[in-house]
C-alpha cells in the first residue's frame, strides 16, 4: 500500500510539471533537441598547382627566386619550409619564409606569405643548358599554433653536391 501512494504522488508530480495541451489540437513545441558537430581543423594554400618559383642569378654562382601564396585557415598557425634538391645542378639550396605566423582567416581574408629559395655555390657546369630545369622541390608544412615549440627555426638548408 506505501508503494501505490509514492507511485501515485510521482505521478501527480509528473503530470503536474507537463505542459497542458490547448482545447483545440494544436502543435505544441515539446522539447529542444541540441545538434552537435566536431568542427575539424581547415587550412589550405591557395593554387597549389599554379605555383613555381624560378630562380635568377644574383651573382656568379648565387640565385634566389621568390613567390607570394596565400593560405585560408581556421586557426593559428605556423607555416615552414623545406627543400629538397632533385640533384639535376649541384649547390647547397635554402628557403625561408617572410613571416611564418598564419593568423586565423575565419572572415574569408587570407593570410599572404613570401616564400623564397636561395641556391649557393651552383655549379652550372655539370648541367645540360635548357630552360625551366626542375632542380628542387619546397614543401609547405602548416603546424596548429598550439604545437608549435616557439624558438625552432623555419629555416632549412639542404646541400647536394661532390
Amino acid at each position: 500500500m506505501a508503494r501505490r501512494m509514492l507511485t501515485g504522488v510521482v505521478l501527480t508530480l509528473v503530470v503536474a510539471s507537463c505542459p497542458c495541451w490547448p482545447a483545440l489540437p494544436e502543435p505544441i513545441d515539446e522539447c529542444m533537441i541540441p545538434v552537435l558537430m566536431d568542427v575539424p581543423m581547415y587550412a589550405e594554400i591557395l593554387d597549389p598547382d599554379q605555383l613555381v618559383i624560378k630562380l635568377e642569378p644574383v651573382a656568379a654562382t648565387t640565385y634566389e627566386g621568390c613567390i607570394d601564396i596565400e593560405i585560408l585557415s581556421n586557426f593559428d598557425a605556423e607555416l615552414r619550409c623545406g627543400i629538397t634538391p632533385t640533384g639535376r645542378v649541384h649547390g647547397q639550396y635554402s628557403c625561408w619564409l617572410d613571416d611564418p605566423s598564419v593568423p586565423a582567416t575565419l572572415c574569408g581574408a587570407v593570410a599572404r606569405r613570401r616564400v623564397c629559395v636561395r641556391a649557393d655555390k651552383v655549379n652550372i657546369v655539370r648541367a645540360i643548358p635548357q630552360a625551366n630545369v626542375h632542380i628542387a622541390d619546397v614543401t609547405l608544412t602548416i603546424v596548429p599554433d598550439h604545437i608549435v615549440v616557439h624558438g625552432s627555426t623555419v629555416h632549412t638548408s639542404n646541400q647536394v653536391g661532390f
